[in-house]
């Protein structure tokens, strides 16, 4: 369109006509538009106006941030050009496409722009506690006089809303996924392993009939499985037994019991609304990263041919300590002589990943002063050091990959003849604790010190003695336990490293059945010049249902050649992977000689087939006890025993009336309790116990256990109740008295009393041996100092 040069008018307005049968509408009469659906104009884009040069400024609009937070300020700024003569006042329309805006803070609003061409203005919203969608803020320059409007005309920022349902505290989740095609609606959760989520596609009535798709996505290894219930019976076999679960790094394929496994790394499956899935998280004992599991519905927008999705992300939080640990990295002497470092490691349970912090609340005591000595870090990634002006340093963990640091501690001159206690500082909030207030540790369950590995002493000579040869110190460094089956492990070390090859005699006993008797009792391991040997004792697979046990391999002190250090004896734990056997009686009184012939039958009648014909048959004659499921050998998945709720589901009453059956006698079992000990602890440490019940009771257990001792330790000896809760395993400690009298060593005895509820394991008493750490009579402690510096020439005295 070009204007006429003689034309008056000031502005034009060039537009689509309007939707309708209107006079100049789209569906009038006499226009020839076949298309199947007709034409429509666009909801915004179907006008613009165009002004005479009059010599106006042209007004243009900008907004930000992108997108906020609800709470926050929006800003929009107005630029004029070129910038007017005179102050210029101007109309702007503010709209809330949601309910985030302060009241009276949307409509018409005037704006001024001053003489350099600029004007601003803001828009609060409000934080409230609604669960809603996101929205926006959009404010328009409306048309004037003495301006003209420019491009953009109009600005917009997205409001986030961040509000999410009440979450109760550690209960199970239930979380509602509408199915409306408006803009995305996010939910966050932050919950702790162990509960239940529970998301469900709920909407109208009248939308009952979509078609869903419904994922869940993890990252880390919180789910333990996941149910899927249609309420309209729907059984479609894309999506019938099969469970999937998408890992954000590192993808793959999960399965329940009867799941055929499909190669494909996800798998979109569409349910219909009212369905939802229960996702049982582990509360597992395992010390991991925090990470997330999200569920998204996608629900068909039809209006804008796209999907709206909708979602909740659950923020999983881990509840299990990160256990540290402390060792000194030279165990070959007690003494070292001054200007020599004393080098030492602290150790995290695993590698932190990114986001992570761990501060380690360190001790350095003894009669020392921070005058004494340096203490640094010289190895270790995302390893550093602060307070060293005080006694109470902490070493901070942070960011990926941090899990060991090396520090070196250095005596000066001053600490000729004194003894250095290096440790972590105590469990708990105490003044040094490691749930102290001002630790910036934040990782779930935040962590904890090493039952034994938390500190050492050491003692400051003279220079000139550290010449002196000493002999190789002798120490289980480390341990490795496994399921029954594999092979166990320790690591011995020799501080300095022997010059030539040392016979060393290690002992290996057991609590439990799972090492065979040739394995146990006393061998002669031989340590070469490298300093260290690892000894691997294989364990039994036997198939029989037992309690876990334990292996401990003990030091020998020889007659020449080696000294013991404190960590003389080590405890790895053997776990059983047999389970629980119900008796053939139990079994003959649920099961029918008739109904179990009829399940080998169908069996024997299938197994020649492919694989997903027999498995059914298979896993009921695994839960009759009549088969393992190591006996399933047509595909590498593992078989689970068929469960009467599946029975029924299948409609096969009977066996589903003979697994309920057995189900209820398992419950019925007494579990086994069998008790097992920490390692050899000085006087004055605490002796710990660990009580193992097999299978877990099925509600907490009280148990019955009697504490002995032998020796002068100041033990509290006598009965106590110790309660196992339903993971099967619970821990108490014996507190052992640090006197001043020289003694015998001792040791201190648990023994698991008969009681109701329980019966006892073959390992029902354990002797954790207690060591006397006080000299004997008459014994000198000898130190020597040095006198005045002289002269050349003149004696020097001592």
């Amino acid at each position: 369109m070009r204007p006429m040069a003689g034309s008056t008018v000031e502005r034009y307005r060039i537009a689509l006509g309007p939707d309708g049968t209107g006079a100049n509408g789209f569906d009038r009469a006499g226009l020839g538009t076949n298309v199947g659906g007709g034409a429509n104009p666009h909801g915004t884009q179907n006008s613009f106006h165009v002004w005479k040069d009059l010599g106006h400024p042209s007004v243009t609009i900008t907004g930000g941030p992108a997108e906020m937070s609800e709470g926050s300020t929006a800003s929009f700024t107005l630029t004029a050009n070129p910038a007017p003569s005179t102050p210029l006042a101007l109309t702007v329309d503010v709209t809330d496409s949601g309910d985030f805006a302060t009241a009276g803070q949307s409509g018409s609003r005037t704006v001024s722009i001053g003489l350099d061409g600029t004007g601003s203005f803001t828009v609060t919203t409000v934080d409230d506690s609604t669960v809603e969608p996101n929205g926006a803020i959009t404010a328009a320059v409306q048309v004037g006089s003495g301006y003209t409007v420019g491009w953009p005309s109009s600005a917009a920022v997205t409001v986030l809303s961040h509000d999410n349902p009440p979450v109760p505290g550690g209960d199970n989740q239930g979380i509602r996924l509408h199915a409306l095609p408006y803009p995305p609606f996010r939910t966050e959760v932050e919950v702790t392993e162990g509960i239940s989520l529970m998301p469900k596609l709920v909407s109208t009535p009248d939308r009952d009939a979509m078609s869903m798709v419904f994922t869940s996505v993890q990252r880390g290894d919180f789910i333990e499985k996941l149910f899927r219930s249609h309420p309209f019976g729907r059984r479609d076999s894309t999506w019938r037994g099969y469970r999937v679960i998408e890992e954000v790094d590192d993808k793959g394929v999960l399965h329940t019991r009867s799941t055929t496994l499909i190669p494909t790394a996800t798998k979109i499956e569409r349910i219909r609304l009212g369905g939802f899935d229960v996702l049982n998280t582990v509360d597992d004992d395992i010390d991991e990263p925090d990470g997330m599991v999200r569920t998204v519905a996608r629900i068909p927008d039809f209006g804008n041919n796209g999907f709206t999705t909708n979602s909740v992300t659950y923020f999983m939080r881990d509840n299990d300590p990160t256990v540290v640990s402390l060792v000194r990295v030279s165990l070959g002497t007690e003494t070292v002589a001054t200007g020599e470092a004393i080098a030492f490691t602290v150790s995290l349970g695993r590698a932190l990943v990114a986001g992570e912090v761990i501060d380690v609340p360190l001790l350095i005591a003894g009669k020392v002063s921070t005058d004494d000595y340096t203490l640094s870090v010289t190895g270790g990634t995302g390893a550093t050091l602060s307070g060293t002006a005080t006694l109470m340093p902490t070493l901070r963990f942070s960011g990926a990959g941090a899990q060991t640091a090396t520090l070196e501690l250095v005596p000066a001159a001053s600490s000729v003849g004194k003894q250095y206690h290096i440790a972590l500082g105590p469990d708990g909030d105490s003044a040094n604790g490691f749930d102290r207030s001002g630790l910036g540790t934040n990782v779930g369950g935040g962590a904890d010190p090493h039952a034994t590995q938390t500190s050492f002493d050491v003692e400051v000579t003279p220079a000139q003695q550290a010449s002196e040869p000493m002999p190789p110190e002798l120490s289980l460094s480390s341990g490795t336990g496994g399921t029954e089956g594999a092979a166990v492990e320790f690591t011995l070390s020799a501080a300095p490293a022997p010059s030539a090859p040392l016979e060393v005699t290690l002992t290996v006993s057991q609590s439990g059945d799972h090492v065979g008797s040739g394995e146990i009792g006393q061998r002669t391991v031989t340590v070469t010049a490298s300093g260290s040997v690892t000894v691997s004792i294989p364990t039994v697979d036997d198939e029989v249902d037992e309690a876990d046990g334990t292996v401990t391999a003990s030091l020998a002190a020889g007659s020449s050649g080696y000294t013991v250090g404190g960590l003389s004896s080590l405890t790895v734990e053997v776990v059983d992977n047999d389970e629980a056997v119900l008796p053939l009686s139990v079994v003959s009184s649920c099961v029918s000689e008739e109904l179990m012939g009829t399940a080998e039958r169908l069996y024997e009648r299938h197994r020649h087939r492919p694989p997903e014909y027999a498995e059914n048959w298979f896993s009921v004659l695994v839960a009759f006890g009549v088969r393992s499921p190591s006996e399933w050998t047509a595909d590498s998945r593992t078989i689970s025993p068929m469960t009467s709720a599946s029975a029924r589901q299948r409609g096969w009453g009977r066996f589903a009336t003979a697994l309920q059956c057995l189900e209820d006698a398992s419950r019925e079992v007494e579990p086994v309790v069998s008790i097992a000990g920490g390692d050899g602890v000085p006087e004055g440490s605490a002796a710990r116990f660990t009580l193992s019940a097999s299978p877990s009771p099925t509600a907490p257990l009280q148990v019955s256990v009697t504490v002995t001792a032998s020796g002068a330790f100041g033990i509290s000896t006598g009965s106590q109740t110790v309660t196992v809760p339903v993971s099967g395993s619970a821990t108490f400690t014996v507190v052992t008295e640090d006197d001043d009298a020289d003694e015998p060593d001792g040791g201190v005895t648990a023994t698991v009393a008969a009681g109701a509820g329980y019966t006892l394991g073959a390992a029902s008493a354990v002797t954790v041996a207690v060591s006397d750490d006080d000299p004997s009579p008459g014994e000198s402690v000898v130190s020597i100092t040095g006198g005045d510096g002289v002269p050349e020439g003149d004696g020097a005295s001592f």
